[in-house]
């Protein structure tokens, strides 16, 4: 399935999509149902922390939500409704997920999977000092200095996996990708996977 995908995507042309403001992912999220579907603030704000704003993944979680509220005859998505698909989502990740995944280089595959390790919650920043610190706690010894992993990290906040605040601490653009990426590759699986030297 994954090598099917792989190859497909491989064959597409590549075309960037900014992220949308929250207000315009309010718009896009309730504008398209608004007279048939009743989106709570507190959900209108959990799917733009998940997605960014950004409009595919804003519409896929949509689309999963109403296709959801068709099914149980309801018109009033909640919270847990939200949690329900986005479970599904990263148990069967989208194949823009794992091709998006595939085309970071090793190293960035590792620093953003410490990251998200170090990252318990969708509110939680770690700079480049607490990232180092969780690989301490799960026993890897990296064989440079911590600076090369606030490299590894800019590289994926220019790819825009990451935000960065003042402080130069990092979290996920995408709480959908930190949610997935602890899930599906920690950094023991990513060691194993890419066979790094640490």
């Amino acid at each position: 399935k994954v090598d099917f995908w792989k190859s497909l995507l491989g064959k597409s042309i590549y075309r960037k999509i900014s992220y949308l403001s929250m207000h315009d992912t309010q718009r896009l999220i309730t504008e398209p149902l608004k007279e048939y579907i009743d989106y709570p603030d507190e959900v209108i704000d959990r799917i733009y922390r998940l997605t960014g704003g950004q409009p595919f993944y804003t519409q896929v979680i949509c689309q999963n939500l109403v296709d959801l509220m068709i099914e149980e005859g309801r018109n009033d998505p909640v919270k847990k409704d939200l949690e329900e698909v986005v479970k599904d989502i990263i148990e069967n990740p989208l194949p823009q997920m794992i091709y998006s995944w595939n085309s970071l280089g090793d190293w960035i595959k590792f620093a953003i999977s410490t990251l998200a390790g170090s990252c318990s919650t969708s509110k939680a920043w770690s700079d480049a000092q607490t990232v180092y610190q969780f690989l301490s706690k799960s026993k890897i010894a990296l064989t440079f200095k911590r600076e090369r992993m606030n490299v590894f990290l800019e590289e994926a906040y220019q790819k825009e996996f990451l935000q960065k605040n003042d402080q130069n601490a990092y979290c996920f653009k995408m709480d959908l990708y930190r949610r997935w990426i602890r899930k599906e590759h920690s950094i023991w699986k990513v060691i194993k996977e890419v066979k790094l030297e640490v």
